[in-house]
């Protein structure tokens, strides 16, 4: 319930204005959001990585509703690791992207889960091409029974990781 409640309000314009730009919640979106734009993020990656700091990033959004939102969070994440590399900020895995697989799909009632695995297998490619370690889902999805604490798993795309629990 409660989740659905934060997805509407973070789907209003004026309720997103007014928590990114009140004083009171100003240093709160400032301390876990990098920006607004894929230019944004590097930015502030590349202030983390000089200060020896390892960054993962995720695109907020897992309200996805069609295929076509689906294929443009995928792009955008594409975009976002092209990017990080061209600045050399990605090698050795020193920053990455998280994913959430209901952002590129897996929510969607007609083949939810064949358009995730196959966003999520383009997203590790480019992540991959940029020199760092293929994208770990930002959480285990729903459809899968709770994994146990350093418990390997395979992501839709194959890449093997260790899952925390949740």
């Amino acid at each position: 319930m409660l989740r659905r409640v934060l997805l509407a309000a973070s789907a209003s314009p004026r309720l997103r204005q007014i928590v990114t730009t009140a004083p009171a919640t100003r240093a709160i979106v400032d301390s876990y959001v990098a920006g607004e734009t894929a230019d944004d993020a590097v930015r502030v990656t590349r202030a983390l990585r000089a200060a020896g700091l390892l960054v993962s990033l995720d695109y907020l959004g897992e309200d996805t509703k069609d295929e076509a939102q689906a294929t443009a969070v995928t792009q955008e994440y594409m975009q976002l690791l092209g990017k990080l590399a061209a600045e050399g900020l990605t090698h050795g895995g020193a920053a990455e992207v998280s994913v959430k697989p209901t952002a590129v799909g897996l929510g969607l009632a007609e083949h939810g889960e064949k358009t995730a695995a196959e966003n999520v297998a383009r997203i590790c490619a480019a992540a991959r091409s940029a020199g760092t370690r293929g994208a770990r889902p930002a959480r285990p999805p729903r459809l899968h029974p709770p994994r146990r604490r350093h418990r390997p798993h395979r992501h839709p795309a194959g890449e093997l990781d260790e899952a925390p629990s949740r």
